[in-house]
């Protein structure tokens, strides 16, 4: 059992806010606490989660993991489901989608 898990955020990631509201229900709910460390990119999360320098991650969402594993030979798993922000497409070029063409 965790007496402690380390989790991983990326600055820019709206759900930081959540996790921190968060923090103090699941030391009371289950005796966890919750020691949260932010990073600024994609990559350091799954590499410090997989060199065991934390212990969870919540940054991905499972296609991006999968992907990650397989390019990194990497052996992170998904262990539970959580919400995701919503993403868009952007451009600095088109101005509407259909300008994009087939």
């Amino acid at each position: 059992i965790f007496t402690e898990i380390i989790l991983c955020l990326v600055k820019f990631f709206l759900g930081n806010q959540l996790i921190l509201t968060e923090r103090s229900q699941t030391r009371i709910n289950y005796d966890i606490t919750l020691e949260i460390k932010e990073f600024t990119d994609y990559v350091l999360p799954n590499t410090a989660l997989e060199d065991g320098e934390i212990d969870a991650n919540y940054f991905a969402h499972i296609p991006y993991q999968q992907n990650f594993n397989e390019e990194n030979g990497t052996h992170i798993v998904w262990l539970l489901e959580v919400h995701h922000e919503p993403m868009g497409v952007y451009s600095s070029t088109y101005s509407d989608w259909s300008g994009l063409g087939e």
